[in-house]
């Protein structure tokens, strides 16, 4: 761990994006409270006295309904402490995110890539922008030397790395598209769609009965653009070319939709909505599998950079 590196991540409550952990210290100070609390009710005299000289000693309240309520407000206190500190970067989309926080308790996140996974959360990764952190040295990206070399600019933008962006992109277009061909769906890949303002080519193109379903995936690093704009973006972005779809696949309808990811493994709630639409059957495990798959494409995005 990093000299001045926020430890509040280690405790943090792992459905809200942190690792769970128990803090000792915390269990120590309220565990304690609570007993001599339940001591001062004992119908032992002795019992009854030694609590009572440590509850006036030490000032702690009698009532354990008060003690949980300093605990709660401790507990608050770590939540804002962590998130004045830049290494919470993106936490209002890891927050509550369940399917993009599973790979920290269903095993499916081991060794390194666990850590390097706690690393990209936590906004701790080494880079150059992140080793100097406000002193002067270089910054610049050592391999395209156009931007100041972040995390999000190597697993996004570096254009050393496009070709494994794209691959990440395409894994899940994959993923989907499989799952669809399986319940029945005549599958398109990134099908060239003829449009007033020019050729566009969706990612998928799904048709089941009379019904055309546009598909777009994205995927976006959580602390930038919110995803649910990402995904506003993705649908919008085809609409223009439904008109085209209706007419070239001789179907009555069709409709857009975005499935967004985020570099670090978030996942849009607004997908579960997306994929029910579309009828597509996505198991929470499915969802899981594609949330890590894209955490770990993006931490092997990381790791060519820097062995290249």
């Amino acid at each position: 761990m990093k000299a001045g590196m926020c430890t509040d991540i280690f405790y943090i409550p792992s459905r809200y994006g942190g690792m769970g952990l128990t803090s000792l210290g915390e269990f120590s100070l309220f565990s304690g409270q609570k007993a001599l609390a339940k001591m001062a009710g004992s119908s032992d005299p002795l019992s009854r006295l030694v609590a009572e000289f440590f509850i006036e000693r030490w000032n702690i309240a009698r009532d354990p309904k008060v003690i949980e309520a300093a605990r709660r407000v401790y507990q608050k206190k770590r939540y804002q402490r962590f998130f004045q500190t830049y290494q919470s970067g993106g936490w209002n989309e890891f927050s509550g995110n369940t399917i993009g926080n599973a790979w920290l308790t269903n095993g499916r996140a081991r060794g390194r890539n666990f850590i390097m996974a706690v690393k990209f959360r936590s906004n701790t990764a080494a880079t150059r922008a992140e080793n100097l952190r406000g002193r002067l040295g270089m910054k610049e990206c050592r391999s395209c030397k156009s931007a100041t070399e972040t995390l999000v600019h190597i697993c996004q933008r570096c254009p050393a790395n496009h070709g494994l962006v794209i691959q990440r992109h395409n894994a899940v277009v994959t993923f989907l598209g499989e799952a669809a061909r399986k319940q029945g769906y005549q599958v398109m890949i990134e099908p060239k769609v003829s449009t007033p303002v020019g050729a566009l080519k969706p990612d998928l193109l799904l048709i089941k009965a009379d019904t055309a379903f546009i598909v777009d995936v994205g995927i976006a690093w959580e602390g930038g653009r919110p995803l649910k704009l990402v995904n506003k973006m993705k649908c919008d972005k085809y609409k223009i070319a439904i008109p085209a779809i209706l007419e070239t696949f001789h179907v009555g309808h069709a409709e857009t939709y975005g499935v967004i990811l985020g570099s670090r493994g978030c996942w849009l709630k607004s997908n579960d909505k997306a994929l029910a639409s579309i009828g597509l059957n996505i198991t929470r495990k499915m969802k899981e599998h594609l949330s890590w798959l894209t955490f770990e494409n993006t931490i092997r995005i990381y790791n060519s950079f820097m062995k290249n």
